[in-house]
């Protein structure tokens, strides 16, 4: 697509929702510098490689810290809560983020992870009450994000 369209390869964002959202977290990992950020609702991490950081998450060849929102309601049963938890807690690892201090961030619903790098900033956005299903702010959250990333 980028040899016939005119476009910015280091601009490429991408959200996905349940097993998009994982699909996106694992096109993060396993194609290191593709996307500038992602944002996953109702999603997770990847996870199952036999290479490790050092903390113990799986590691991708070659893989490369990405900008992650990861967005999860607390009450959804398809694709459990602490999925969107490990989620966030795996990015923040391998973007070398303080993963025992977090912000608050213009939604009281997301929290940002302290010591990130700059561009590489993670957020958690824990939705009460939200079943599998993408919170109805979710758009406009991420739109925000991608444009700070």
């Amino acid at each position: 697509l980028a040899k016939r369209m005119p476009i910015d390869t280091t601009r490429v964002f991408c959200s996905g929702y349940s097993s998009g959202g994982v699909f996106i977290n694992l096109v993060a990992c396993e194609v290191p510098g593709f996307f500038r950020a992602i944002a996953s609702s109702a999603g997770g991490a990847p996870h199952g490689r036999a290479e490790k950081h050092a903390h113990g998450f799986t590691k991708c060849e070659g893989q490369v810290p990405v900008a992650t929102m990861a967005l999860h309601g607390t009450h959804d049963f398809g694709v459990g809560l602490e999925s969107g938890v490990f989620s966030a807690q795996y990015w923040a690892c391998v973007n070398g983020c303080d993963t025992s201090a977090m912000e608050t961030t213009a939604y009281a619903e997301c929290h940002a992870y302290r010591g990130c790098p700059k561009e590489k900033p993670v957020v958690f956005c824990k939705v009460d009450g939200l079943g599998h299903w993408v919170w109805d702010r979710a758009a406009e959250a991420s739109w925000t994000f991608f444009k700070r990333s």
